[in-house]
């Protein structure tokens, strides 16, 4: 765990998530078991969500919750925290009103006065790992929950946070033993949390294949647009903020909690230092730079961890390598290899590794980083640092800022323009590319020209052309009634050109039947996230909503 969970009062949004645990929590209880998998990047906030949700249930008189974070570490030390994680699960809803502090000693204590035979499996379950029987070990510390289960007659929801680690316990097959617990527990319903979204995938769809159809899967994104400015607002309540420095910083963050709580409370910090209540170009800089530049900066920490993750094996500077190209272009496996001067096959297996870690994203024949500051930190800072010969911080440090807030202006000035201008700057940078949007590939052409206009009622029109390959795109900034669509539609035929594509932004979404009549005329819909997806391939700046 990188950072310590937000509890409390101090939690922020998450609510549609949390309703949706409580009504199958609500169902269990009532004799339904439906499993969830909650899966979604590093810092998105999932173990936080795990403790609210916890928080919630903890007063069910009938349900005992199970928090379990599976870290790297021996197969012992798994066992302990494992039994340990039980233990506490049973005595803080035994013991509601106590406020002592319990080590592991005191809560074996604790069982072997209350609870004799969940005791005495404990005391089975250490004595096979004395003696090698580790098999044994994994199969018996998950009877555990039956154990509770019987002793405690009370149904048990089991939270397992990283539960692809799993698989680094060197075990024969320990997701087909915790496939067989599952599928006859019946009142034990299982929570399981991943990091590595392919990793986990692939283990429910392969090695847990059984149970998959037993498992809902709930992606959880950094926060959307609306979500990330009120969290900036309940952050900064006090201070003011431009919409054009929030709407950066939810950009530059991506939404990620971690990093939107990091930079606002420097925010904070710096306005009370120089009792300012304004956020100026310089605080939001200043504070970014105190947590990414500065080595005991969080981020910078959080980033230098996984380089040196990355440098365990022999192949560490060829990952870094990749990395480093990337930063400067999302570029395709092949680039990539002519880039290192390597074969394709060589960086496939390298590449690979990356993507399984979730740190870069395939998207059809280009690859993206996950996550947009740790790319401009190995740009920026790490990359600087290193080229560095003569190390003076302090005049490092300027730049920094000066690049940042040089980045920050480009960024305004971005976003200012016109929307068809930039959507046409977009489609004079397609190359015959291969992209994937909404799990399907497509090519997109490298035209020979594209032009913008408008059609009578208003509606700009981007059109281009290749050869015999005509496309047309348009956008809208509301939403798409039924009305609307039957306009677009109507006045794309007044056009009276044949078209191979015609694609329709909508950046505010459309109504249901709107889809079905643009589905009927043949028109490729994009929403906001997918044609922010393509300007991030081509590392240009986001549209708004």
């Amino acid at each position: 765990m990188f950072s310590d969970p937000i509890l409390g009062e101090d939690f922020f949004g998450r609510e549609e998530v949390l309703s949706l645990l409580e009504k199958r929590v609500e169902a269990f209880q009532e004799g339904y078991k439906q499993n969830i998998a909650i899966l979604g990047p590093e810092l998105s906030g999932k173990t936080s969500l795990a403790y609210q949700f916890i928080s919630r249930i903890a007063s069910a008189k009938k349900l005992i919750p199970i928090y379990l974070a599976i870290h790297k570490t021996s197969f012992e030390e798994f066992i302990q925290r494992f039994i340990g994680a039980c233990l506490y699960g049973v005595y803080n809803n035994c013991e509601k009103n106590s406020t002592e502090n319990m080590d592991y000693d005191m809560l074996l204590m604790y069982t072997r006065q209350n609870f004799p035979k969940l005791a005495e499996a404990i005391a089975g379950i250490k004595n096979d790992v004395v003696e090698g029987y580790n098999e044994r070990a994994f199969e018996s510390v998950l009877e555990l929950l039956n154990a509770i289960r019987g002793e405690t007659e009370k149904n048990i929801i089991m939270v397992m946070d990283e539960f692809h680690g799993l698989q680094d316990l060197r075990l024969s097959n320990p997701f087909l033993v915790l496939a067989d617990r599952i599928m006859v527990q019946k009142n034990i319903m299982y929570i399981i949390v991943s990091s590595k979204k392919i990793i986990a995938k692939e283990i429910l769809s392969q090695k847990l294949s059984l149970l998959f159809g037993n498992f809902e899967l709930i992606d959880l994104e950094p926060f959307c647009e609306q979500a990330a400015r009120e969290f900036i607002n309940r952050k900064l309540v006090d201070l003011e903020m431009s919409e054009h420095l929030a709407s950066f910083l939810i950009y530059f963050t991506a939404g990620y909690p971690l990093y939107l709580d990091l930079i606002t409370s420097k925010i904070r910090d710096i306005a009370n230092t120089e009792n300012k209540n304004i956020v100026t170009v310089s605080c939001l800089s200043r504070s970014i730079e105190a947590i990414m530049f500065n080595s005991r900066g969080v981020a910078f920490q959080y980033y230098l961890n996984i380089i040196n993750q990355l440098s365990n094996g022999r192949s560490w500077s060829y990952y870094l390598s990749i990395l480093l190209a990337i930063t400067h272009n999302n570029i395709s496996n092949r680039e990539i290899a002519r880039y290192l001067k390597k074969t394709t096959k060589e960086m496939s297996k390298h590449i690979s590794k990356l993507v399984e870690g979730g740190i870069i994203i395939k998207c059809g024949s280009f690859y993206v980083f996950a996550d947009r500051m740790f790319s401009y930190w190995l740009k920026n800072v790490y990359a600087v640092r290193q080229a560095t010969f003569l190390y003076d911080l302090q005049n490092l440090s300027k730049k920094f800022r000066r690049d940042l807030e040089s980045y920050i202006s480009f960024y305004i000035s971005e976003i200012k323009k016109k929307k068809e201008d930039r959507i046409l700057e977009l489609f004079q940078m397609f190359g015959n590319d291969l992209v994937e949007l909404d799990g399907r590939s497509f090519r997109l052409p490298q035209f020979s020209h594209v032009r913008l206009k408008s059609t009578k009622d208003g509606y700009p029109l981007i059109t281009a052309q290749r050869q015999n390959k005509k496309w047309l795109c348009t956008f809208q900034d509301h939403t798409i009634s039924e009305s609307k669509i039957l306009n677009l539609i109507d006045s794309i035929k007044q056009q009276k050109k044949e078209y191979n594509k015609k694609i329709l932004i909508a950046l505010n979404g459309m109504d249901i039947n709107a889809k079905l009549y643009a589905k009927e005329a043949n028109i490729w819909l994009w929403d906001l996230k997918e044609i922010n997806r393509v300007l991030e391939i081509y590392k240009k700046i986001h549209l708004l909503p």
